[in-house]
């Protein structure tokens, strides 16, 4: 079951990616896509793009996070592939 505000950033997640064609898939990860979340988990996305589009998408989804959440830091991390930002 997840909060208010982690269903409130699922939800922007979900229509900023799916509005996205580079992105082939996004699934929800961690605790919450195991079902076992509770209030204090993080929301965790994996997502899938094209090799040749991934610069571009990291790029861009590093850049610049708005229409998502305010985020107040990121750190891209695991050899360029993964990107953790704090909301």
């Amino acid at each position: 079951m997840t909060t208010l505000a982690q269903q409130s950033l699922l939800d922007a997640i979900v229509r900023v990616l799916s509005a996205d064609d580079r992105i082939q898939s996004a699934w929800l990860t961690g605790s919450l896509g195991r079902g076992a979340g509770d209030v204090f988990s993080d929301v965790d996305v994996a997502v899938i793009v094209p090799d040749a589009a991934f610069d571009e998408v990291l790029k861009a989804y590093t850049a610049d996070r708005s229409a998502i959440a305010p985020v107040v830091h990121t750190f891209v991390h695991g050899f360029d592939r993964v990107v953790s930002s704090l909301t």
